[in-house]
């Protein structure tokens, strides 16, 4: 199977990614992907693995991305020889278990590798709505998330936070997290929780900790921290989000829709929630727990900046 997607939306196109992978994979280990970058691309690499299988799974996906920025050589012998492989009468061949994904930004299809590309792939293009759509696709994203919206609330997030779909996306993913117990939000949630510049750095600031980035954690906490007020709300958010990552554990084998609503979070959180408890284990998430915990008794029975006790705990959770 070859696939070829392709959207100036990066998270469209990454949600597209993330689809066909699961549906490849079909609830198998997903440890047979090997990831390339356009720039970095040598055409024989990408052969050899599309002809060597994965110790570990079944099924092998090979993805390209950016594939926009193949050099015009590696590409020309990558089109040269990758439909051989997938052509009975010719050598090594891939079969039904190995999958090769090309993800790609803006493209010229009159350009030959892109139009021998396109006839011989399954071709998937994501256009981005239009500024004046963007309402309707936010309230078709709620609905899909389980974000139940008023009905002028759609056009209010996308005049708060701009025409980028991964921030509105996440922004209803806040909504749901911060008012978990809501059965419809209206303008003045989307006030409070999305359009306050403190909570949005706090979900960034999680969703960062979660990534292991430390670096990036750090700036976070200079802007969304300096003020001791933020520091209890912080702590709360980060309490709950970790709380979550360590119930997963006793979920192993459970579906998603069941998992969401033992949780109390919407099923398509889940995944992201599965994909970062891979990188906790269930002793550091005791761990960080312990450590809020201690860094909230400290903000409460001293004077040390909120900045500086939030600083070493998140110093402590990454590393």
């Amino acid at each position: 199977m070859i696939t070829l997607l392709v959207s100036e939306s990066g998270f469209l196109l990454e949600r597209a990614y993330q689809r066909l992978k699961e549906d490849f994979f079909k609830g198998e280990k997903q440890s047979g992907v090997d990831i390339f970058e356009g720039k970095e691309v040598r055409a024989v690499e990408i052969l050899e693995a599309g002809t060597t299988g994965s110790l570990f799974s079944s099924k092998r996906m090979i993805v390209i991305r950016r594939t926009e920025e193949i050099r015009k050589a590696e590409a020309e012998a990558l089109l040269k020889d990758m439909f051989t492989l997938s052509d009975k009468s010719h050598g090594p061949k891939l079969d039904s278990e190995t999958a090769v994904v090309f993800l790609a930004g803006k493209i010229d299809k009159r350009q030959n590798f892109w139009k021998e590309l396109i006839e011989k792939s399954q071709f998937h293009e994501l256009k981005p709505p239009l500024r004046r759509d963007l309402p309707f696709w936010v309230a078709e994203e709620s609905r899909r998330l389980g974000v139940p919206l008023s009905p002028e609330c759609p056009q209010l997030l996308v005049d708060l936070v701009g025409e980028d779909l991964g921030v509105l996306s996440l922004s209803l993913e806040r909504l749901a997290l911060a008012m978990p117990e809501k059965k419809r939000f209206e303008a003045t949630d989307l006030e409070t929780v999305v359009a306050d510049v403190s909570s949005r750095t706090i979900f960034d600031l999680i969703e960062s900790i979660g990534q292991r980035n430390l670096s990036h954690s750090l700036k976070l906490l200079k802007k969304g921290l300096s003020q001791r007020d933020n520091f209890p709300l912080a702590v709360a958010m980060i309490y709950r989000h970790f709380k979550i990552l360590l119930n997963l554990y006793e979920m192993k084998g459970k579906e998603s829709g069941e998992i969401g609503r033992l949780l109390g979070i919407p099923p398509y959180f889940v995944r992201n929630y599965q994909e970062q408890s891979r990188k906790f284990d269930r002793k550091k998430c005791v761990s960080i727990l312990d450590q809020l915990f201690q860094a909230d008794r400290l903000f409460k029975t001293s004077s040390l900046p909120a900045e500086i006790l939030m600083t070493g705990f998140v110093r402590r959770a990454i590393t």
